[in-house]
């Protein structure tokens, strides 16, 4: 192999400059890079062929003999280096005797007079035979090295074909991914932004597998593999980084606007319906965007701040996608795909809050509100944007009611009605507490409504942890108490909660087909021996409000206790009140 590779390298320079043997290598190789040299040859004498067949001077039955004729001349390199060596002995030894002619003799009657000469024609023979055994051996080793060049880029191939590239999907893998954003790597500033890195996580791919088999769950990742390489275009390419991780190199410079759209489209052409063996696989995913910049940003940076947006995305319902825009070495800054959407339905007029007047029933002395978001032109924000996720606008909902908040009265609260999707999530009761720290809020201003009913529908949930870091805080936790017309002592008695939510009309319905004075009296006291605060929605009528003062300490809602304000209003009739209800304001002017 070491005599073959010297030999490679010495024929660049031993053979290059001879004409003939140059000439021949050129045929040897007529197309770059071909890997198949018999089928190349043969495919240059049919074209050589038709050619000339195809020529006026071809006469009628000479087809055949030019055929044979381009049989006959040999396609080994050996064959051919030996015909090209004898011809250039022969003309060898005709110059070499051609240059003692004698002065005034013509050269045709010269070669007349050597061609009955033995000692030419054996110089003829002899020169023919040693330049064309020379030529073959020639011939033989460049064969040799040839095909040990070629098995060797062959294998180079092979071995840079599995470093680079994912064997189940075809599509690049980590490795590749690192040698392409090496190229990006160090072209620019800090502050430019070189490629967006978009990162793909299919949901429940293990339920995948333990549903259908892993041969379903295979073709799931072919098929998302494929639909991810159609959905990209030519600035864009596709990798697995392993399992069921997907990556996006968007190349050139990127902003979140502009990754809006495409994660839009990224999610519906992906996240689609798999057909496999009659069944039907619905897929869905989560996408996290992070953006690679010059400077000292590396690829491993970028991944994390991109998979720390993943996980921000996931439950964020229809719109799990989120942007992290914080560069290398900054803290991340995370802006949500659903909180864009929440964002320009803002802008357009399609959300609001309302607050509705929570009185003591006893006294009609004001306590507080009842926060609501108002929707408007939802179906025309839907067609163009997507549905908006309920989590995403409770969130925008809680930093509405903190900041209008901060010029009220300290003896004021203020209930959030917050689903079992946003308490789901880990962490929440945390960055409630530190958003109420930053606008210097007690926890004790803020009751939080809660639908425990749904907790057991969202596994893995976190929503009972939360629930108990609010109340370890001082935040208080309004549930419903009464189900389908009886009041479910039991589960009251066992629920971490601080203030019943009942509505009177169920409540007095209730009341009317059984001793109404004696459960009101039963009420009373469990409320008081649970130290719970009772909260009447729906006094809308006088009956309603005349049932409810049977309990004093109680407060209500509805048409009642006042019509719903918005934050301007809200804040007035607050700053009108004083705590011990001495004040208050007449009439509201909108």
């Amino acid at each position: 192999m070491k005599t073959g590779r010297a030999f490679a390298r010495g024929r660049r320079w031993h053979f290059s400059h001879c004409p003939v043997i140059h000439g021949f290598e050129r045929c040897r190789h007529p197309v770059a890079g071909s890997g198949n040299r018999s089928l190349t040859t043969v495919a240059r004498r049919d074209r050589l062929s038709a050619f000339v067949k195809s020529r006026p001077f071809m006469l009628p039955g000479l087809e055949g003999v030019f055929d044979m004729t381009l049989n006959i001349f040999p396609s080994s390199m050996e064959a051919r280096y030996a015909i090209a060596g004898s011809a250039i002995g022969a003309l060898t030894s005709l110059v070499c005797l051609s240059a003692g002619v004698p002065m005034g003799h013509g050269l045709l009657d010269f070669f007349n007079s050597l061609a009955n000469s033995p000692l030419f024609n054996a110089a003829i023979v002899l020169s023919a035979l040693a330049f064309g055994y020379l030529a073959a051996r020639a011939g033989r080793r460049l064969d040799q090295a040839d095909r040990l060049l070629l098995a060797e880029r062959a294998g180079v191939v092979e071995l840079y074909r599995l470093a680079y590239q994912d064997a189940l999907t075809g599509l690049g893998n980590r490795h590749a991914l690192k040698r392409d954003t090496t190229t990006l790597a160090g072209t620019a500033d800090a502050e430019t932004t070189l490629a967006a890195v978009v990162l793909l996580d299919l949901d429940d791919f293990k339920e995948i597998n333990d549903t259908f088999g892993h041969d379903a769950g295979d073709e799931v990742l072919s098929l998302l593999a494929g639909r991810l390489r159609a959905a990209c275009d030519f600035e864009c390419r596709a990798y697995r980084l392993g399992g069921d991780e997907f990556a996006v190199l968007a190349e050139g410079p990127r902003d979140v606007a502009g990754m809006e759209a495409f994660v839009r489209m990224l999610s519906t052409k992906v996240f689609r319906t798999v057909h496999h063996a009659g069944a039907e696989i619905e897929t869905s995913g989560s996408i996290g965007v992070s953006f690679f910049k010059g400077g000292n940003d590396t690829l491993s940076a970028a991944l994390k701040r991109a998979d720390v947006a993943l996980y921000r995305a996931k439950g964020e319902g229809e719109l799990r996608h989120a942007f992290n825009v914080g560069g290398a070495g900054q803290p991340d800054m995370m802006v949500s795909g659903a909180q864009r959407a929440v964002k320009q339905a803002v802008e357009e007029g399609r959300l609001g809050v309302e607050y509705r007047p929570v009185n003591e029933a006893g006294t009609a002395v004001l306590r507080g509100f009842s926060a609501a978001v108002v929707r408007s032109g939802e179906e025309d924000g839907a067609r163009r944007s997507g549905p908006i996720p309920a989590a995403a606008i409770e969130e925008w909902l809680l930093d509405c009611v903190i900041r209008d908040m901060k010029g009220w009265p300290a003896h004021f609260t203020v209930t959030v009605s917050l689903s079992a999707q946003l308490l789901s999530r880990k962490g929440v009761a945390n960055r409630l507490g530190e958003r109420m720290t930053q606008a210097g809020l007690g926890p004790e201003r803020f009751i939080i409504d809660v639908d425990f009913r749904a907790f057991g529908e969202i596994p893995h949930s976190s929503a009972d942890d939360n629930v108990a870091a609010l109340r370890a805080m001082g935040i208080r936790i309004c549930a419903a108490d009464l189900v389908a017309g009886v009041f479910d002592r039991a589960r009251a008695a066992n629920s971490p909660v601080d203030c019943w939510r009942i509505d009177i009309g169920r409540l007095r319905r209730a009341a009317e087909g059984s001793c109404g004075g004696e459960m009101t009296k039963s009420l009373s006291i469990f409320a008081d021996a649970m130290r719970l605060e009772l909260r009447f929605e729906e006094v809308n009528t006088a009956d309603d409000l005349a049932f409810a003062t049977r309990f004093p300490r109680a407060t209500l809602t509805g048409a009642s206790a006042g019509p719903a304000l918005t934050a301007d209003q809200a804040s007035y009739l607050a700053r009108r009140v004083e705590p011990n209800g001495a004040r208050l304001l007449r009439k509201v002017v909108g």
